[in-house]
Formats: structure tokens, C-alpha cells, sequence
């Protein structure tokens, strides 16, 4: 299948992300506080096919500067999911480690990253995030690219 149109991109995101567990809450990390217009669409995107198409509250949304340890610990355990787009790796280290915290921190819970794209400049990174992403027990990634995807299978073999 293609992907050229808006219907056949919306299938394929939906066949892929309908794989998903059903839940009726989550927690959305990751939400741009940056101005870039595109990171912002792919966060509108998650929201609606969070609300509109599975049905899910969304109980608590933030990104890294607004986060905080004691709101998210007072939610219950539903799933963390973070928001996709293009900064899993090294290249934007803040929103890395923001991530790798989050996922170190909170094993209790499942954790989702829809569809991101996966570079790491520096190799002790990549094992870094290996070793984080591999230690949890509910990890689910999503990759936006056959590139990221190649990477995920050699290294978060843990994930599904």
C-alpha cells in the first residue's frame, strides 16, 4: 500500500497504533513547548486519535518544562504514552533524557512512544538507551521510518 493520500496514511497509522491495548485513561509526555509548528501538529494528531478514535482521557499532558514527579505519582497507573516525532536519540539530549527518566522511574506502568524516529550520533548513547528501554517491562515503540525500525530490532529487543 501506498501512502500518498490522507485516507491511505490514516489506515496505515490506524492498523499500526490499533494494535494497541485498549485503555480508557493515559498520561501524554512530551507535549512541544518549543516553536516548531510541525512538533505541534504531530501533538494535535496524537490528542485526537487519543480522544476521538480510541476513546481515551487524557488525565494529565505536559512537556518537559511543566512536568513534575508529584503530579504524575498522584494519577493512577494508567499508561504513559509520549508523543511521536523526531528526537529519539542523542541529537536532542534534554528530550532523551527526559525520556529515559520517565521510563527508569515509572516501571510499574506501561509506556508507549508513538512513532519517533531513532539517531544517536555517539554509540555508548544508543547502549545507554538500549539498556534503559530493555529493563522495562511494558515498553511499546513505534518507529516513523524503516531506518528507525532496523534500529529498534537490533537494539530494544525487549520492546514490542
Amino acid at each position: 500500500m501506498t501512502i500518498s493520500t490522507p485516507e491511505n496514511v490514516k489506515e496505515v497509522l490506524h492498523n499500526s497504533l490499533g494494535q494497541l491495548e485498549k485503555f480508557e485513561e493515559c498520561i501524554l509526555l512530551d507535549n512541544p513547548d518549543h516553536y516548531n509548528i510541525g512538533d505541534h501538529l504531530i501533538w494535535l494528531g496524537s490528542v485526537l486519535f487519543l480522544t476521538d478514535t480510541l476513546k481515551t482521557k487524557i488525565k494529565y499532558a505536559t512537556g518537559i518544562n511543566g512536568f513534575s514527579h508529584g503530579s504524575l505519582k498522584k494519577m493512577d497507573k494508567c499508561p504513559i504514552i509520549f508523543n511521536g516525532g523526531g528526537a529519539l536519540g542523542d541529537l536532542y539530549e534534554s528530550f532523551q533524557n527526559f525520556r529515559e527518566s520517565i521510563i527508569e522511574n515509572y516501571r510499574d506502568r506501561p509506556i508507549i512512544i508513538f512513532p519517533q524516529t531513532i539517531y544517536f550520533r555517539n554509540p555508548e548513547n544508543l547502549k545507554k538507551a538500549a539498556k534503559v528501554f530493555n529493563s522495562h517491562p511494558n515498553l511499546t515503540l513505534f518507529t516513523r521510518d524503516q531506518f528507525s525500525y532496523e534500529i529498534a530490532i537490533k537494539n530494544f529487543g525487549n520492546c514490542r
